[in-house]
């Protein structure tokens, strides 16, 4: 059966219409599409930039931590001259102590001697 013109037209026009549909969903789709690479992009960028702060962060930790090392070794050098110095200072007063004992020993021995020699002149 052979078709006529006005319906053959009219199926071009029904297929046209559905080409039109298709690549308005085509065009909608693409629109998106560049929406999410948009997006995508953005996302990379962001990604790059927190990327470069932990690489920043890591060598700031890097150089804080070998200054922290340094002030470490150098606290406890200092440590160690100052528990020598208090050792120094204890065994001193120490010395000090056994001296001042020592004078005070003899000065009750001087004051005992005087007052027996205070008592014998008396009684005499």
């Amino acid at each position: 059966m052979k078709m006529s013109i006005s319906g053959k037209v009219k199926i071009a026009i029904a297929e046209i219409e559905a080409l039109q549909k298709t690549l308005g969903a085509v065009d909608q789709d693409g629109a998106e599409l560049d929406g999410v690479r948009g997006a995508l992009d953005t996302r990379r960028a962001e990604l790059a930039e927190v990327e470069a702060r932990i690489v920043r962060a890591s060598e700031q930790f890097a150089k804080d931590d070998v200054a922290h090392s340094a002030w470490r070794q150098a606290a406890a050098v200092e440590q160690t001259k100052g528990n020598a110095k208090v050792d120094q200072l204890q065994a001193k007063l120490r010395e000090l102590e056994a001296s001042v004992a020592e004078a005070e020993a003899r000065h009750e021995n001087i004051l005992a001697g005087i007052a027996a020699l205070h008592a014998r002149l008396k009684v005499a």
